[in-house]
């Protein structure tokens, strides 16, 4: 968990101070949320700082019982995600457990460093081409594992991407919050896909057939990692986010908005991330570990040839995304796959009952769009 403390005097937090299962010292509040709260605390009989995470949310527990129900199987699938996926580019948990006052909370590593939703609050345009690689490739990797142990993400977004600083030339990348999260049906005990009509992300992040409530599988985190590439890219969404509507007709029925060539984005980077945009699942990558694999020779620091640096831009000492070092070399441009200038709008083949894709996306956009203006009271979206 990311360490930006929240400012959170002991008189005001009854919290600071406490000492959680007889070893754990909470010291500040990191952050808050409606999922729950942040601390970070001190546990001494190993020397180092950790991350508390605790259900109960800013505004203290809800009187809606089966609502606190849910939120506990939310939290405990979380912690049983985060304990399958033992990778280095995926956040830590040391350990889970319940207060004596009944609270459900994880024990996690803190990072120290900023999420990319911080990146694109602060720096203008886009960041460099190699860098986006870079940083793709890490959190890619994360999801390789977390699907190889049969997990969807379900909610990657800037939030969700860490860049820890560890004092070195470039970020180190980790993937975060597990909690919207969802085991597929290779785990013992679950059933199946992400149910069609569950709706559950970022809506300007998520795959169009997540929008549209279908039945989801693992592509899903890579449709959200090629607009996460986009973003990084160019410091614009692939489509015009002026308003949920607009947008999620903008993505269901028409390709992702060019990047402009002043940008000097490779050729062969644009056709990886816009294969990563397909509207069909069928025509992205399969995997993202094949993901990883086209975009690897886009990455020179993945494969040691130590191409790009970050410069020191802040008084903070915080190694700023997007600053390449004048003084080093870039790596040659590797050679570009066959020309993909945009993705199709949308794929021919059948949805369900037979009937054409786009008829089906165009179908469910309206019926989305239906649920929007009523309320959308089923409809989970996280996000602004």
């Amino acid at each position: 968990m990311m360490e930006h403390t929240q400012s959170s005097p002991a008189n005001t937090d009854p919290m600071i101070g406490e000492v959680i299962a007889g070893r754990y010292r909470i010291e500040s509040l990191i952050g808050k949320g409606g999922m729950g709260r942040i601390y970070k605390a001190r546990q001494d009989v190993l020397n180092r700082d950790v991350a508390i995470k605790f259900l109960i949310p800013a505004g203290g527990a809800s009187d809606d019982a089966a609502a606190m129900e849910r939120l506990r199987k939310r939290f405990d699938r979380e912690a049983r995600m985060i304990s399958r996926i033992q990778h280095p580019n995926a956040v830590t948990l040391h350990d889970y457990g319940t207060t004596d006052h009944g609270e459900p909370y994880l024990i996690m590593e803190l990072l120290r460093g900023e999420d990319l939703e911080q990146v694109f609050k602060r720096e203008t345009g886009g960041m460099a081409p190699e860098l986006v690689a870079y940083i793709s490739c890490q959190a890619l990797m994360a999801l390789a594992e977390s699907h190889r142990q049969g997990i969807i993400h379900r909610d990657i977004k800037p939030s969700n991407i860490f860049l820890e600083d560890r004092g070195g030339p470039v970020p180190w990348v980790k993937v975060l919050d597990f909690g919207a999260g969802k085991f597929s049906g290779s785990v013992a005990g679950n059933t199946g896909v992400t149910q069609a009509g569950e709706l559950i992300g970022t809506w300007h992040y998520m795959a169009p057939e997540q929008a549209m409530g279908e039945a989801v599988d693992t592509r899903m985190d890579i449709y959200a990692m090629g607009s996460l590439m986009y973003e990084m890219l160019t410091g614009e969404l692939p489509f015009d986010d002026s308003n949920m509507q607009s947008f999620l007709m903008d993505k269901m029925m028409n390709p992702p908005r060019p990047i402009p060539p002043e940008l000097g984005v490779p050729e062969g980077l644009r056709a990886i991330l816009f294969k990563a945009l397909e509207k069909n699942p069928d025509d992205r990558y399969q995997t993202a570990d094949a993901m990883v694999e086209a975009l690897l020779p886009f990455a020179p620091d993945m494969v040691g040839t130590g191409a790009h640096r970050m410069v020191d831009s802040s008084s903070s000492g915080v190694h700023a995304p997007g600053a390449v070092s004048s003084s080093v070399t870039p790596a040659p441009e590797p050679p570009a796959p066959a020309p993909t200038p945009q993705p199709s709008q949308t794929s021919a083949s059948a949805g369900p009952f037979g009937l054409p894709r786009p008829l089906v996306l165009m179908l469910g956009l309206l019926v989305l769009i239906i649920l929007i203006a009523l309320g959308g009271a089923l409809v989970l979206l996280t996000g602004s």
